[in-house]
């Protein structure tokens, strides 16, 4: 590996840094994707690959990214782990996140009402659409392909009172025995997505669906889904974005990919076999740079969630654009006007004898060039640093795993 500097005895749990709740199914996916890769032909249309190598990606990205991934074990059919190696790694816990019989009942009740109005209004059957595979619940666990199944295991939960069940799930039940077996099946998947949406909330944690459910709740949501991790690994990739996109202009043909999956495309360029997949992200995630990265993503996200701390937001996105601005520069990728920046509107009240009128002024702030020299040394900037210049360089993921032996 080329970013070096493990901290040693640094184990997986550290307190004070971020959590993010994910769904079984993207684990199993992912576990499924390293042991079957690669595909028969037809499984490309009957099976899952596609789907699962996408949960590998969001895995492997989520190790290096959060403190520790949160599953909810009693939404398994068995207790089997999917991937026993993670488990064992001590990023993964499996706490059961709900003790409270009130909280459950308003759980199952705000899913419950979210799924029926997608039902009804006919949106869940256009999502369904488009999920190009012949039968897609193949990639999902087999209690969504019972309604009868899914509402026992649903409504005989510990915490739900039967009057609850009754009022909530029963005629839900009703409603998803008179749906098509596929969009059914699709219907219960995307229950427990809008169940998870809500948990996370009221545990204040974060919550990273698998992809299928990424769509429904991401426009269900009147809450947002902004993390700021996301948003500085998407302008690391801005070089290479650019730069592809000259070159695909100047060959007159969109030979060069100008998109991938940042971080799960450099685990998978330092790998030389797939079994060494999941040891590169967590020799990663120990890295001095990368717990520098979480901690200050954490500190933003806190300050995002709590309103709070707007000038640090400021800075840290000014930081960002500075360096990209820098990397171009010494990459011969970007010619920068003298101002360059991120420009900020800013609104002025201005005193008259008969009131006060406002005024708005655009600035474009200016790092002076020895503070851009200690932005790049901050550590949390060089792991940025470091990824944004390897960006140019490594293929993307579905290329890199495709060529990786078992």
């Amino acid at each position: 590996m080329s970013l070096e500097d493990p901290i040693k005895g640094v184990g997986a749990v550290m307190p004070g840094l971020g959590t993010v709740l994910v769904d079984n199914t993207t684990l199993f996916g992912a576990a499924r994707a390293l042991e079957t890769w690669p595909p028969r032909s037809g499984e490309w249309i009957s099976g899952s690959p596609a789907v699962d190598l996408t949960s590998l990606m969001d895995t492997l990205e989520g190790v290096v990214l959060h403190q520790h991934l949160l599953v909810d074990n009693s939404s398994r059919a068995n207790g089997g782990e999917p991937w026993p190696e993670l488990a064992d790694s001590g990023v993964l816990q499996s706490d059961l996140l709900l003790d409270d019989p009130e909280q459950y009942a308003i759980l199952v009740r705000s899913a419950t009402t979210s799924l029926t109005e997608w039902i009804q209004t006919g949106r869940l059957g256009v999502e369904r659409a488009r999920i190009a595979l012949q039968d897609p619940i193949a990639a999902v666990p087999s209690i969504y392909r019972n309604p009868k199944e899914f509402y026992e295991l649903t409504a005989h939960a510990a915490y739900l009172s039967k009057a609850a069940a009754i009022q909530f799930l029963v005629p839900l039940r009703e409603l998803l025995e008179g749906l098509e077996s596929n969009l059914a099946s699709y219907a219960m998947f995307a229950f427990r997505g809008f169940y998870y949406e809500e948990l996370a909330h009221l545990r204040s944690i974060s919550y990273a669906p698998h992809c299928w459910r990424s769509p429904l709740i991401d426009s269900d949501s009147n809450r947002g889904s902004f993390r700021f991790a996301e948003f500085a690994l998407d302008l690391a990739v801005e070089l290479r974005r650019e730069l592809a996109q000259r070159l695909n202009g100047e060959f007159g043909v969109g030979a060069l990919d100008a998109e991938l999956p940042l971080l799960a495309s450099y685990i998978a360029s330092q790998a030389g076999r797939r079994s060494e997949l999941l040891p590169i992200a967590l020799e990663l995630r120990a890295n001095r740079k990368v717990i520098a990265f979480r901690r200050w993503v954490e500190h933003l996200e806190t300050a995002i969630a709590t309103q709070s701390d707007l000038r640090g937001l400021g800075a840290a996105s000014i930081e960002l654009q500075e360096l990209l601005t820098d990397l171009g520069r010494e990459l011969g990728l970007r010619k920068s006007p003298e101002n360059a920046g991120q420009a900020i509107k800013l609104k002025l009240a201005v005193p008259f004898p008969l009131g006060v009128a406002s005024a708005e002024r655009t600035i474009h702030p200016k790092i002076p060039l020895a503070w851009r020299r200690i932005f790049r040394r901050r550590t949390h900037l060089l792991f940025l640093r470091d990824l944004t210049k390897r960006a140019l360089e490594i293929s993307p993921f579905v290329v890199a795993f495709g060529r990786l032996p078992a």
